[in-house]
């Protein structure tokens, strides 16, 4: 693989105030928020063009970044999407235009989307994109 997630969690950890962990956390953190964290995943991995041979397959990997804020500060939920909509701007000045170890480019944005709001959370997810070959 081109890129990895250690990478990308060892910048938003140096570059932003989150807290910052992996996949196997965002499991068990869904049923019991405890303070406020971003989450580092893969989403995607695609080949630039499937008809190049392996090995250095130039690939786009899809990485998310999903951002759990609690929701006890008010019964509408109203403080976290405020929270949230302050606190992704530090995640997205840290990976827009970063180039990560193994990458053959810069890490460009894709799309955020609203993942849940529950009594407990308001879940956010980031997605970026990074090209890089494979080495396989």
């Amino acid at each position: 693989m081109g890129i990895r997630l250690r990478d990308f969690r060892a910048r938003l950890a140096s570059e932003t105030d989150w807290k910052v962990l992996g996949a196997a956390d965002f499991a068990r953190a869904q049923a019991d928020v405890r303070r406020d964290t971003a989450y580092v995943m893969y989403l995607t991995e695609d080949p630039n063009d499937a008809r190049d041979p392996l090995p250095n397959q130039l690939h786009r990997y899809g990485v998310a970044v999903v951002l759990a804020v609690r929701n006890s500060r008010d019964a509408r939920g109203e403080a976290a999407i405020d929270e949230v909509e302050g606190r992704r701007e530090p995640v997205l000045r840290a990976l827009i235009g970063w180039a990560p170890p193994g990458a053959t480019g810069r890490v460009s944005y894709r799309r955020g989307l609203l993942r849940a709001v529950t009594r407990e959370a308001l879940w956010w997810e980031d997605q970026f994109e990074v090209p890089a070959l494979t080495d396989l």
